[in-house]
């Protein structure tokens, strides 16, 4: 999850009152000023006193975060981003279940892992694209559901949710895999599971 806070914002010649979020891969702002820019494209990162500046290809940017957070936010925005591998837990020889078209998708996260046909394994990848593909889900936990981001989804965050605390699982982590994908991870509830028609009427139902 990215950081948040409530601050005064100057964003090339415009200034105003505005909630900043620093995520994985950007830093959004929203209120009297609604912009975002890729953390890859931030230049100049200094604190000046209890304010954050940095320049873009828009120009400058100043946020008065305080100076705690500015220094915080900062050592934040100097720093690489983590690879996708390591925000998904993959590390060499772990045995992984690709139980649907994800290879492509993570590519160079997978280096090193083992495709594992069946168990034992450690953890599964799966990509739902329909509501059918929810019904297809191995009853494996840990597990990654990787789902389309954006309100117009077909499966979205609500509906992958939904459906697996519906079938006694708990997620515990999300991540962003690329602009157009999001994932979520789940475990196991220690407690009975729901049938699986339970979760597809479930999320047709809503």
């Amino acid at each position: 999850m990215g950081r948040q806070a409530a601050c005064a914002c100057t964003w090339g010649s415009r200034s105003g009152l505005v909630t900043a979020l620093l995520e994985t891969t950007e830093l959004i702002v929203r209120g009297e000023i609604s912009e975002r820019v890729d953390l890859s494209h931030i230049r100049d990162v200094r604190v000046d006193g209890d304010t954050l500046r940095f320049n873009t290809a828009s120009g400058g940017i100043a946020l008065a975060l305080g100076n705690r957070s500015a220094h915080s936010w900062a050592k934040r925005l100097m720093s690489p981003p983590p690879s996708l591998a390591k925000k998904l837990g993959l590390i060499h020889g772990m045995r992984v279940h690709l139980a649907s078209g994800v290879a492509e998708l993570l590519g160079d996260a997978l280096h090193g892992t083992v495709h594992a046909r069946r168990i034992p394994y450690d953890i599964v990848l799966a990509k739902v694209e329909r509501v059918a593909d929810l019904w297809q889900l191995p009853d494996f936990a840990p597990m990654w559901v990787i789902y389309r981001k954006g309100k117009d989804a077909p499966v979205g965050e609500t509906a992958v949710r939904t459906a697996l605390r519906s079938n006694g699982f708990i997620d515990v982590k999300i991540c962003s895999i690329d602009a157009a994908y999001s994932a979520l991870k789940f475990t196991r509830r220690h407690q009975s599971r729901t049938a699986k028609p339970a979760i597809l009427s479930s999320v047709l139902a809503r």
